[in-house]
């Protein structure tokens, strides 16, 4: 400024005066002075630039210093020309070490990594490749590169190399390097982590989610997914509206407001209807506020587990003992329950009936507490045995009530027993008999008058049977009677004959002893007929002292041979049917065999009343039914008549008139069927009536 102002004051001063010198010489000196002050003006500018450049050299080495990356500028060789104190520790070098030297040498001991670049880069496999990308890239350049530090440690380094060019020349490079390992170290484990995460949360048996403050949801499991029947992308970042159906919605919100306002974590019954399904899921949620720091909820968490057979087997479980304790309180007898103290833990209604207590008196209390000390030892008695022995066990007590009232009870206890086969408690039902052993006592002594009235009557009866046996006896004797005199009618005939026979040759001198003992042979033969006759009749009514097996075809024929003779005499044939093997029954032969003889003489009557002209037929037919021996008598004497059929075997029932007795049937079918355990029905057939008897066989051991 000096300068322009004295050419200014000598332009000045030569005005007035101005010539060609003048003015020239004016110009000089204002030419001088301009030139000195552009040089007084561009020595202050570079003194003031040098000033700037010294504060922005000391705030840039002071920025160099601490900033916490490892800084590193090369020149156009590759020498390091600076190198923060960040640098000297990362690559474990001093400072002063470190300049001069080529990178390369700093990191010989790379290994053969990969080298990650941004925008505009290569993939450096090798040191020679990250220091060719150092050395050649004219643009700024990020990557990441595996290292290895001269102590052999391996990092990783993210580093930025950006071009130093000066009038459009490049001269060099800045390299910025981090140590990533720590970090990279904290990913993988974040990565590891969220992974772990992930797969626990999509392994839990139920539902599980995040929301932010807003309501929007951060997470979700695949099971949360599955329900809604929405994909990942569809569920993240939304809301509840977007999800749920309204009803859902509002069930949900007002349990996370609840969670909201308590900031604390709750637990709640929720119903969810599945994605495409009209049945409803029931499910146990517990839901909690998510927190950054002890101050208030950012957002909300759940967690959810499916509880649907839980709840349904509750509600049947509740229904269940809804009706077992329907069933016991309208049960007639005492059902309780008691743990291994002996304490009341169930009764039903009539129980608190009978013992005239509340529930609250009863439940918890033990035997002890409602009965006297006595009574109430011998309950406890019993029900240690049920409870040690493990079985149930039926007893009668007698216990005395807390009116004073004695009442006796038929008692079933038995052992509740626990998963494990042990005991947990006891049980019992008890009825309360004792109006039932009033009418017990009661009934003994009416049974005991009616047994007495009963043997009464059985012994009249058993007078009456023996009189209609005897009656039915003295009627086969006369039977027997008859049939004899038919039997001994042509022996004495016979006799007769050899008796004259023996006078007529006495009387014409031709008796001699041949003829004489001819004669008498004959009549000891005729006389021994007759007196197996009488055997025959004393042996049929002789009685059996015990049940024996005997050949029911023997016993027939025998009762056959004693009717024969009068049979024939009325022009009656007899014809009989019976297997070669013997038919053995179990009873008294002689009163089967007298059966037999009274179905037969039955048959022959029938027949002499029905007709007179002869030609009267009885066939006996005697055959194995299975394990019963049928024996049909059958006759053509025209039949029973219809209104007499059911009344055939009463006893005193005779449709013979004066000449029957009306025991015969009786007698035969008492035989038959209470002493030999058959049966005797009769039936009518085209020409006759036909008896048939049927009775059990014995075994082949017996029978043998």
């Amino acid at each position: 400024m000096g300068g322009v102002a004295l050419a200014l004051l000598l332009t000045w001063w030569a005005w007035p005066t101005w010539d060609f010198h003048t003015g020239l010489s004016a110009t000089l000196l204002l030419a001088v002075g301009l030139i000195v002050a552009v040089q007084q003006r561009s020595a202050a500018r570079l003194a003031a630039l040098q000033r700037r450049l010294q504060w922005v050299e000391a705030h840039g080495q002071a920025l160099l210093e601490c900033a916490e990356e490892a800084l590193i500028s090369v020149d156009a060789g590759g020498r390091v020309q600076y190198a923060n104190p960040a640098a000297a520790a990362l690559l474990q070098r001093a400072q002063e070490q470190m300049v001069g030297q080529t990178l390369a040498n700093l990191l010989e001991r790379c290994q053969d990594e990969t080298v990650a670049t941004g925008t505009d880069s290569e993939d450096v496999e090798s040191c020679s490749g990250l220091l060719r990308v150092l050395m050649q890239t004219q643009l700024l350049q990020v990557g990441e590169a595996h290292l290895t530090k001269p102590d052999g440690q391996q990092w990783v380094a993210e580093y930025g190399v950006a071009p130093i060019t000066l009038d459009g020349v490049r001269i060099g490079a800045a390299l910025a390097l981090r140590d990533m390992s720590g970090q990279r170290q904290t990913e993988e484990a974040l990565v590891t982590s969220e992974r772990r995460f992930t797969s626990f949360m999509n392994q839990l048996p139920g539902l599980a989610f995040l929301k932010d403050g807003d309501g929007r949801y951060l997470y979700v499991n695949q099971q949360f997914c599955q329900l809604v029947g929405l994909p990942l992308h569809q569920i993240l970042n939304h809301r509840d509206e977007e999800i749920w159906s309204e009803e859902t919605r509002y069930m949900l919100l007002s349990h996370e407001k609840l969670v909201r306002q308590s900031s604390q974590a709750q637990q709640f019954t929720e119903t969810f209807y599945p994605a495409g399904e009209q049945t409803p899921t029931f499910w146990r949620s517990h839901k909690f506020p998510l927190k950054l720091d002890p101050g208030a909820p950012v957002g909300i968490g759940g967690i959810t587990i499916e509880q649907t057979d839980m709840v349904l087997a509750q509600r049947a479980l509740e229904d269940s003992q809804a009706q077992l304790q329907a069933v016991m309180d309208n049960a007639s007898a005492v059902v309780f329950l008691k743990d291994l103290e002996g304490r009341f833990t169930l009764v039903n209604r009539r129980c608190l009936e009978v013992m005239n207590c509340t529930l609250e008196q009863m439940i918890g209390h033990t035997d002890a507490d409602l009965f006297p000390p006595g009574v109430a030892a011998k309950v406890r008695a019993d029900d240690k045995v049920v409870l040690r022995e493990k079985r149930v066990i039926e007893i009668e007590e007698h216990l005395r009530m807390p009116d004073g009232e004695e009442r006796a009870f038929m008692v079933t206890k038995f052992p509740l027993m626990g998963p494990d086969g042990e005991p947990t408690g006891s049980g019992g039902m008890a009825t309360d008999i004792t109006e039932l052993m009033q009418r017990m006592e009661e009934m003994v002594s009416f049974n005991r008058q009616l047994q007495e009235r009963v043997d009464r009557e059985t012994e009249n009866n058993r007078q009456k049977d023996m009189m209609l046996a005897h009656q039915a006896r003295l009627a086969a004797m006369g039977e027997m009677i008859g049939n004899i005199a038919h039997q001994w009618r042509q022996p004495l005939n016979a006799l007769n004959l050899i008796i004259f026979n023996i006078r007529d040759a006495f009387e014409a001198d031709a008796l001699d002893s041949p003829l004489l003992d001819t004669q008498c042979a004959h009549a000891a033969t005729l006389i021994r007929q007759m007196s197996g006759t009488i055997d025959d009749f004393r042996n049929f009514f002789r009685p059996d002292r015990e049940k024996q097996p005997f050949n029911a075809v023997t016993m027939i024929q025998r009762a056959i041979g004693l009717v024969a003779a009068g049979c024939r005499q009325d022009h009656i044939q007899i014809e009989m049917e019976a297997p070669d093997e013997p038919l053995m029954v179990n009873g008294y032969a002689n009163e089967f065999a007298q059966a037999m003889l009274i179905l037969l003489a039955n048959a022959k009557d029938a027949i002499i009343a029905a007709r007179s002209d002869g030609g009267g037929r009885i066939r006996v037919v005697a055959k194995r039914n299975v394990e019963m021996c049928a024996i049909t008598v059958t006759d053509n004497g025209g039949g029973v008549p219809d209104e007499v059929m059911e009344r055939l075997f009463e006893p005193y029932f005779t449709t013979k008139g004066t000449k029957g007795t009306g025991i015969g049937l009786y007698m035969a079918r008492t035989i038959i069927e209470r002493h030999m355990g058959g049966f005797i029905t009769v039936s009518n057939t085209e020409e006759g009536a036909q008896f048939q008897t049927l009775a059990p066989l014995c075994p082949p051991d017996i029978a043998e």
